[in-house]
């Protein structure tokens, strides 16, 4: 019984070493901001192109950022949050079998503003740019571009909830964002 806890605590510290280890290695081979933080295991970054994951965000494990095409990179702003399961491709194959046949691949940059929270197992497609201050819910797909300052969920992800953001002299601190900030929520 006591050898089977310390084989298991054993293992589980391995496991966080070597899942440390492949992070130091993304934290030399892309832009990976000092107080970024990889949240878990798991964590895929995938391609030789740029990825810029900004100061005092972080995602959780299991997630998959790719920044595979010519070209294309995948920005990640300050003070965000991604939840587990997430998934950023820059690359995809067209549905049309012709181009498909061809090898052309869909590519475009990803774009994530500052101060955003992505939901669970979020889905963000090519050529997608999320403002700043935006929420996204959980098991969403986003599909095109979101406004700064709002609310999205959905499959595809639409827009459900607008809010505002000033940062006055006393406001409101969130756990999750670094500066003071009061919210109020207007429907859009």
């Amino acid at each position: 019984m006591v050898l089977g806890k310390i084989v298991a605590l054993a293992s589980q510290k391995f496991e966080e070493l070597r899942w440390n280890n492949v992070y130091e290695g993304y934290r030399r081979k892309y832009e990976v901001a000092k107080t970024f933080r990889f949240n878990g295991p798991g964590i895929c970054l995938i391609g030789d192109n740029r990825i810029r994951l900004g100061e005092n965000s972080y995602i959780g494990s299991y997630s998959t950022i790719q920044s595979d095409a010519k070209g294309c990179e995948v920005v990640v702003g300050r003070d965000c949050v991604l939840s587990h399961y997430i998934m950023m491709y820059t690359k995809s194959h067209s549905a049309n079998p012709e181009l498909r046949r061809k090898g052309v691949p869909d590519c475009e940059s990803i774009r994530i503003g500052n101060d955003c929270w992505i939901g669970v197992r979020v889905f963000i497609r090519q050529g997608v740019t999320i403002g700043d201050r935006v929420v996204v819910g959980a098991n969403s797909v986003v599909t095109r571009d979101v406004p700064d300052g709002c609310v999205v969920a959905g499959c595809p992800a639409e827009i459900k909830k607008g809010f505002s953001v000033q940062i006055p002299e006393i406001g409101l601190t969130t756990r999750n964002f670094s500066r003071k900030i009061n919210f109020s929520i207007d429907e859009v």
